[in-house]
This record gives C-alpha cells, structure tokens and sequence, in this order.
C-alpha cells in the first residue's frame, strides 16, 4: 500500500529537459522525488529502496532500456501493483497504446508534458491505490492493430487507468488545436494589419525581412504557448558579388532566384522561407525534431548539387549555412536568433565551410 506521506517519486530519462520539466510540476505539487537517466540505474534504486513507498514516471524514449522495457522489468520484479509505473509517451499511434498494455503501465501521458495533466495522473493512482491492489483477476485480449494481431493480458483496472489516460491524452490534443486555432486568429489579424506592406521580395519570391520577422516571431509565440522546439536557418550565398562584378548583376539575380528554388524543395510548405539581405536567406523550421538540422543541411546539400546539374549552370554556386534551436523553455526573441546564426555564419566562414556543388 503507497503511503502517501513518505511516497517517493523516481523520475526516469536521459532527456535533462523532461526530467527537469517533471521535477518542476511535481515540486509544484508537493511531491518529493529523485531522478536518474537510466533504467538499468532505476532498478538498482528501487532494489536499495524497497522499504520506500514509490511511484516511477519514465520516458518510454531511452537508449539500451527504454520506458516499455523498464516498466516490464519492474512488474516482473515483485507484485505488479506493488510500484506504479507512469510513461511519458509520444502519442503518434495506437502502438504506443498496445505497448502500455502489454509492459504492464499503470498509466502513460502524452509528450509534450501537461502539468496539470501529469498531477491529475499522480492524484488518480493514489486514490484508486486500494483498488488496483485488489484487482488480481488477469485476462487476455487479442487486438487486430498496425496490420497485426497483438496479444494482452490485462486487468479491469488497467484497462480503465489506460483508458483514463487515454481520454487525457485527447482531451490535451485538443486544448493544444484550441490554443493552435487561437493563435492562427491572431496570425491572420497580423497579417491583416501588414496588408499594406509588400510581403514578398519580388525577385526570388520568398518573404521579405519585415514580413519574415513579424510571422516568425508569431511562431516562437505559438511555440511558447505548445512547447514545441523549432529550428531557424540561416543562407548566405557565397561570392555573389564575384558573380555580379563578373557576369553582370543578371546573373547574380539568377544566382538569387535559383537559391530560393533549392530552398523551397528542401522545406516545406508550412515552413517560412524568407530573404533578409542582399545575398542572405533565412528559413524557420517549424516543429523541429531530432537530428532536424542534419537532416535538414544534408537534404539542402543534395538539393543544391542536383539543381546545379539540372540547370547545367555555367558558374559555381554555393552557400554557407548556420542554424540555431529554439528552446521554448528559454524565451528569446527572433532578433536574438538572428544575430546567434550571424555568429555562427562568421565563424563558418572563417572556416570556408560552405555548401556547394
């Protein structure tokens, strides 16, 4: 049985910002709690730790035992109702559900992390504790899921504690499209309001400066607001002046345009792509993932070589490229982001590190 007044919550993930972000809300709560990054590391604190009353809140996304495996090992260890397990999971698809079920989860909340979420979560298990120890009678199910039959075996509580949560789970999502709606209002307003500026720059078809700042700086609101990270880009193109002074300003415009062709292949439609200098682009990468910046420079470096053959351009192209991630933990500004990639472009080019065929 948890007692509530020496309960400990151990709080699992490599990922320094999650687990800073738990400990924050549960702090806010009133709950006390440890962490570690891994779940080799979670079993042996629990093994030191048997006489502690414990709830475990693990990341399902860790590398050697992710969340799914630690939870399994922890059910496997002692009575499966003796510590319950809550994952944060990212609710792409109905095999995060399955695998909640089949580890053994006692409950799962969707990434990125609600507070209140999260607590209403801590306060449903401990107040149905008593239940969850006395629902012993274990069932099987078979579901047809991702174009495979999946095998269960399940309790009456787990089921209505997954189903729980999965109703958080959508109630959050909508919250998030409200706050997502609400805010694309705002943006069309904005963009009401700057109707008598030029949006485009003429010449390449991108945004022009004024327009690219005031609708990026929209986004970093909308980020703060669903805590989604984004990634800003930066393009300067290489000896543009060199193609100016040597093959006429004509050909620098179409050095101009045919950059702003590469970058609409490589982003994408919901992306903003803007020019903000003479020879400089910038592009802002909404809802970045993991390895987006690599991603994202590699796909530009082969969009780039086969335009220049494409084209079959008769002068070397190149550009040099600088991104910097938007933590929307960190509030900055787009001014500030702006001057970080011109750093960091500097120091690019210091190196002659640029992008070319």
């Amino acid at each position: 049985m948890i007692n509530e007044k020496d309960l400990e919550i151990l709080i699992v993930g490599d990922d320094l910002a999650i687990a800073a972000d738990v400990e924050r809300i549960l702090k806010k709560g009133g709950y006390r709690s440890s962490s570690v990054r891994k779940g080799k590391e979670a079993i042996d604190y629990l093994s030191r730790n048997k006489d502690k009353s414990m709830i475990v809140i693990s990341d399902s996304d860790m590398p050697e035992m992710n969340g799914f495996q630690l939870c399994q090992q922890i059910k496997m260890n002692g009575d499966p109702e003796e510590i319950p397990v809550v994952l944060l999971v990212l609710f792409s698809s109905p095999d995060a559900l399955i695998k909640c079920f089949q580890c053994g989860a006692d409950s799962f909340i969707p990434k990125p992390l609600d507070g209140e979420v999260l607590l209403s979560r801590l306060h449903y298990i401990l107040k149905n504790n008593k239940l969850r120890k006395e629902s012993k009678n274990r069932f099987n199910m078979e579901v047809f899921c991702g174009e495979q039959m999946q095998y269960i075996n399940t309790n009456s509580m787990q089921t209505a504690d997954i189903l729980f949560s999965t109703y958080d789970a959508f109630a959050q999502k909508n919250r998030e499209l409200g706050q997502i709606s609400s805010e694309l209002n705002k943006l069309r307003e904005r963009e009401a309001k700057l109707s008598g500026l030029s949006f485009k720059d003429e010449l390449t078809d991108t945004f022009n400066r004024k327009v690219f700042i005031a609708l990026t700086e929209q986004q970093l609101k909308v980020a703060n607001r669903t805590k989604r990270e984004m990634s800003l880009f930066t393009f300067d193109i290489d000896s543009l002046k060199l193609i100016n002074d040597t093959m006429g300003h004509k050909t620098g415009d179409e050095a101009l345009k045919h950059v702003a062709a590469v970058l609409k292949r490589t982003f994408r439609q919901a992306d903003i792509i803007g020019r903000i200098g003479g020879d400089e682009f910038a592009a802002l990468l909404i809802e970045a993932k993991k390895d987006s910046e690599k991603n994202i420079s590699d796909r530009l470096k082969k969009n780039l070589a086969d335009y220049i053959v494409e084209e079959s351009l008769r002068y070397k192209l190149s550009i040099t490229i600088a991104s910097v991630s938007y933590d929307p933990e960190y509030h900055c500004t787009i001014d500030e982001l702006l001057s970080w990639a011109d750093t960091l472009m500097s120091n690019q080019r210091r190196g002659n590190t640029g992008m070319s065929d």
